[in-house]
């Protein structure tokens, strides 16, 4: 992952959408999407988020 400046990092996750219902067989496709996440370090260490942007890679219907 990729240093930001104040030592922040930066992600990039790409999530895909699956419905699945009891009762049909087949899963259904959701929205896919693009994730942009900004990561800290708290006082422990620990990842903290600092902030995300989802961004779709599809137009909805009017």
């Amino acid at each position: 992952m990729p240093q930001a400046s104040g030592g922040s990092i930066t992600a990039t996750g790409y999530c895909l959408v699956l419905t699945v219902r009891a009762d049909v067989k087949a899963p259904g496709f959701g929205p896919s999407c693009l994730v942009h996440d900004v990561l800290v370090r708290g006082a422990d260490g620990e990842l903290l988020l600092r902030s995300r942007h989802v961004t779709h890679d599809h137009v909805f219907p009017a």
